[in-house]
């Protein structure tokens, strides 16, 4: 599946480049980790958001899992700029990235770690991460409107983050 659904090289170089300039501001051990934000209109009207929580605790995972190893920037990905993701670029050392759709998938798979939501996007993109079994986080559930998919939707190593759906949505 990797090698069918591979880029065309001028996006893998795009995302590369992209990359490469935001790690040049930071100290040459630093880790990075996608996290995308699934929460434009259609999550919030349609019941399929999750908890704002989800992305602290998953975050917070993240960084004491990696104590020890350095630091962690978390590369923000995202369909709308709300206050929920620039509330997470103050509390945490992050970079806000916003290009092509491709771009973004492919800069995703070029992370050390991963926080995917209840989005195809991101599990797509984190599956495409030759090393993702156990650097990806996910949340517990999966919010439908009329209740949940079961936790069981998402790669079997992924950590699962607990959550539960977001009841504005």
């Amino acid at each position: 599946v990797r090698e069918w659904f591979a880029f065309p090289s001028d996006i893998q170089n795009k995302a590369e480049n992209e990359l490469t300039q935001i790690k040049a501001q930071f100290a040459p051990n630093t880790k990075f980790c996608s996290i995308h934000f699934r929460n434009a209109l259609d999550y919030r009207v349609k019941g399929f958001m999750l908890n704002k929580n989800y992305w602290y605790n998953a975050a917070n995972e993240i960084l004491k899992k990696n104590d020890e190893n350095g630091s962690i920037v978390f590369l923000i990905f995202y369909d709308k700029l709300t206050p929920l993701v620039k509330s997470f670029s103050k509390r945490y050392t992050s970079v806000l990235t916003h290009h092509s759709l491709l771009v973004d998938f492919q800069m995703i798979t070029l992370c050390d770690y991963h926080i995917v939501c209840n989005s195809s996007f991101s599990i797509m993109a984190a599956l495409m991460d030759p090393n993702t079994e156990f650097n990806t986080l996910c949340p517990s559930i999966w919010p439908l409107q009329d209740g949940l998919y079961p936790n069981d939707v998402y790669h079997e190593e992924w950590v699962k983050i607990k959550t539960h759906k977001d009841i504005v949505s």
